[in-house]
């Protein structure tokens, strides 16, 4: 049934330090490091209020353009806030969260989105897209 509102959220933890970690976070740019998913990407800043264009794969013979808006972030708590404000359905109004914290050493990583009128199935893809993206970044930083 759609029109409820689900937030969604995945977790890890990395065995690289938090600043190594939050580093690759919060310049929100090369982003197809890390999301095999995402083909390119490019930025106009990183700042607040700055954009992200993705050209992502959907499918075998599928792409399509997203553009993400960085709507905050935080070096203190380490966290980054997102929103999706252009993207094929049903990703758009997607706001999302990556906050990246000490944890025995290492850093643990939660990635979380709130999703306005999203259903089940949107839900199952976007816990599908978090943990490839926290897969990658394991693939990127752990030492």
């Amino acid at each position: 049934m759609r029109g409820k509102k689900l937030i969604v959220s995945e977790s890890a933890i990395i065995n690289a330090s938090p600043a190594k970690i939050w580093e690759v976070i919060r310049s929100f740019d090369g982003v197809e490091r890390y999301i095999p998913m995402v083909l390119k990407s490019e930025i106009n800043g990183n700042h607040a209020g700055c954009e992200r264009r993705c050209n992502i794969r959907l499918g075998p013979n599928q792409t399509a353009n997203l553009v993400e808006r960085l709507d905050s972030i935080d070096d203190n708590t380490r966290t980054l806030k997102y929103s999706i404000i252009d993207a094929p359905p049903p990703f758009p109004g997607l706001k999302g969260e990556v906050k990246v914290s000490d944890h025995e050493g290492k850093s643990k990583v939660v990635w979380s989105g709130d999703m306005p009128n999203s259903d089940k199935e949107t839900s199952m893809t976007l816990s599908a897209i978090y943990k490839m993206a926290l897969d990658g970044l394991k693939k990127l930083t752990e030492d």
